[in-house]
């Protein structure tokens, strides 16, 4: 079989050599040798294919060009453009693999992804990009090639994320010596900082994951997890705890000549970290396994959890994998069927996968699945195909996004359009209930796309059969921000590939509360103190928009019985017990409370006696009432009026003179909040809508898109 991916042919020696500049010294020879070892060159990332060959003296450094070229934009779109693209010059015009970071505080955006014009055009040293959004992804400014360690060269797989520890974003990168991070302190506008995360001269397809979890031991803490080629192709791990200073690496299987590749890191809310990656069986043919290793000790050691995905079928088309030397899609897009991980703020572990659903070389070549495990991974729910064309067209790299309530958008390159199975457009699925049911499959990005070509590559600094092998998203706890890299614009009369964005709000499946037994869908901001019982319940909803990423509760109050005794308490005490008593536990205690048909509002304790009934309504709620009652910070609105005073809920971090401050809003429902024997009748529904706080100027997203649950 003739090989025609790069490193492995003479192929790669007819790009150019920059004048007066010589190819970097050649690696140690076991490095050099998987180059001509197929078992471990054909899982090689473009980016040590290349720094291997230009290293180990296997093709000189491709050139660039100071020409424009002829460019053709696609019509204005929805979807937001993130490379500038009107500034390539020549042939290297390749934007790819694409990762993006969300800060919650303000919805700042910083993006990495590959970049070889950086590589083949002055400074010559940096096969990566980076840029950045002010105004939650409306615009975004290409800030330019990502700088190296100083002397080093960045060889591209980026991965972009926040460290919510000292509000700082990082850059993962491959470099001339192994693996290098990227630090940036002014919110993705430079990348100043850096330290050598891993030396190897075979360090490849490196990923990070950010311990985000203020519940979290091991908070701030980072992970890096990587394929090792000098050891013989093993996944292994380091971890920092400020981003400079680097452990020694963690092996995560057994050295056993397993054929692996393509790690992917999470952490959980209480510091446990997964590691996901695609094991052959054997490579290339397969079957494939995503195989999964779990740590409850920040990662100082792991042990296997079930696998999500068994012998499944290699997705590859028999034809292009030929022409490429390895696993391919049609088209030549070479194709490695990695999974891609991530956790919500509920411990519940995600995973999108591929595979082939029906044989190879028969029927459909490739689809999307989704599975979901509550118990830490020792076992998963029910397989689910994300794709719904109910056809046999390719889907593939999808990636994946999880908010912490457990909203999850999964998106994907899709040819269902294309009757040739050629082109393709992104589509996107969206749960509301983490990961229980899905929506219908919808268009994420604005055009569809053709596909460059690829064998051999119209760039002179990218594989062959090269299209990218990942697109990574990110989500914070109202919205999934989606990046990918697609070829709507032509350059040269060929498609090119740019970086594109899009943002979803995802609002949670409705929390539905039936006040008899049992509750479903009920999970992140709302908790519940007094679980539903005997038509009773008490609620507690956090509106720390720092914690929660929510700041009002707009309570939707149904009567569906005749109301008698006590079938409202709203409060911001734990205490709070109706008529505006909380046992002095909180200073900060102001209360709503319906008694029989008539609502009564209590200010805190510093409100003055005389008048800390501040409000009586009669004859509010009878059969058949339905009654609003909003509360945020110092507010109430009740449907036809509203209060606003200091003296109503203090929920922006307001000192207490009892205890300790609070964010949390309590409800109870038929009884009071703290005192069981007052109790009542005649509430059956409760529709508790949140909404995240409006944003910054200039910030972007934020109050636009409520999140509602339901209790009924």
């Amino acid at each position: 079989m003739k090989k025609l991916v790069f490193g492995l042919v003479s192929l790669c020696l007819l790009l150019s050599a920059i004048p007066g500049r010589e190819a970097a010294a050649s690696v140690t020879s076991p490095d050099c040798a998987v180059l001509d070892d197929p078992k471990l060159s054909g899982k090689l990332s473009i980016g040590l294919e290349l720094r291997l060959n230009i290293e180990c003296g296997r093709m000189v450094f491709p050139v660039g060009s100071t020409d424009p070229g002829t460019l053709s934009l696609a019509a204005p779109a929805v979807d937001r453009p993130v490379n500038n693209t009107a500034t390539d010059l020549g042939s290297s015009t390749t934007q790819s693999e694409t990762s993006v970071a969300v800060r919650p505080s303000d919805g700042r955006l910083c993006a990495g992804w590959n970049d070889s014009q950086h590589y083949a055009n002055s400074p010559f040293n940096s096969f990566n990009g980076f840029g950045y959004s002010t105004d939650n992804g409306v615009t975004w400014v290409d800030a330019g090639g990502l700088p190296p360690i100083p002397g080093h060269i960045n060889y591209s797989d980026p991965d972009v994320d926040y460290r919510a520890r000292d509000g700082k974003f990082y850059y993962v990168t491959l470099d001339n010596a192994g693996l290098a991070m990227h630090i940036s302190s002014d919110g993705c506008q430079t990348f100043s900082q850096h330290s050598q995360v891993h030396i190897g001269g075979g360090d490849d397809k490196e990923l990070m994951a950010i311990d985000n979890w203020p519940t979290s031991p091991y908070y701030g803490r980072i992970y890096v997890a990587w394929t090792d080629f000098s050891i013989g192709g093993y996944i292994r791990l380091v971890r920092s705890d400020d981003g400079i200073n680097w452990s020694a690496p963690v092996d995560l299987h057994p050295p056993d000549g397993r054929d692996v590749q393509g790690a992917w890191p999470t952490v959980a809310p209480n510091g446990d970290v997964y590691i996901g990656w695609v094991r052959w069986n054997p490579w290339p043919s397969g079957p494939i396994d995503a195989e999964v290793v779990r740590s409850t000790n920040g990662g100082v050691t792991f042990a296997p959890v079930t696998n999500p995905l068994t012998a499944g079928v290699n997705p590859r088309d028999a034809t292009a994998t030929s022409r490429c030397g390895r696993p391919a899609l049609k088209s030549d897009i070479r194709y490695l069927p990695s999974p891609q991980l991530e956790v919500d703020q509920n411990g519940v572990l995600h995973v999108v996968y591929t595979r082939d659903p029906d044989g190879y070389n028969t029927g459909d070549v490739v689809n999307v699945y989704y599975r979901r495990s509550t118990n830490s991974g020792s076992s998963w729910g029910t397989e689910v195909r994300l794709n719904d064309d109910g056809g046999t067209k390719d889907q593939f790299f999808p990636a994946l996004a999880v908010t912490k309530y457990g909203g999850v958008a999964v998106y994907w390159y899709d040819r269902r359009n294309d009757v040739n199975n050629v082109s393709f457009q992104m589509y996107r699925v969206i749960s509301k209930n983490g990961g229980v049911t899905w929506s219908g499959g919808l268009p994420l990005s604005d055009a569809s796309s053709q596909v460059p070509p690829l064998l051999p590559n119209f760039d002179p600094a990218v594989a062959y059969c090269y299209m990218g092998d990942y697109n990574e998203a990110d989500a914070d706890a109202t919205h999934a921000y989606m990046i990918w890299s697609d070829n709507r614009n032509f350059r040269n009369g060929h498609p090119d590939p740019d970086v594109w964005f899009d943002k979803e709000a995802i609002p949670t499946n409705p929390c539905a509360i039936n006040l008899v037994d049992h509750n479903t869908n009920c999970e992140g901001a709302i908790t519940f103190v007094v679980p539903p019982s005997g038509n009773k319940t008490v609620a507690k909803v956090n509106l720390n928009p720092a914690v929660s990423g929510f700041d009002r509760a707009l309570f939707t109050v149904e009567y569906g019985g005749a109301p008698s005794g006590h079938t409202v308490n709203i409060g911001d005490s734990a205490t709070n017990d109706g008529f505006g008593g909380d046992a002095a536990t909180q200073s900060n205690d102001a209360e709503t409370h319906i008694f029989n048909t008539n609502l009564a509002v209590y200010g805190n304790d510093p409100t003055p006696a005389t008048v800390r009934n501040i409000l009586n309504l009669f004859n509010v709620v009878t059969l058949g009432t339905r009654l609003t009652l909003d509360v945020k910070n110092n507010f109430l609105g009740f449907g036809t009026g509203e209060l606003r005073s200091d003296h109503l809920y203090a929920l922006a971090g307001q000192a207490d003179t009892e205890g300790p401050v609070n964010y949390d809003i309590f409800a109870g429902f038929n009884r009071s909040i703290y005192n069981p024997l007052r109790t009542g009748v005649g509430v059956t529904q409760v529709t508790i809508t949140l909404f995240a706080p409006p944003p910054p100027p200039g910030g972007g997203g934020g109050g636009k898109d409520p999140i509602v649950v339901e209790a009924q």
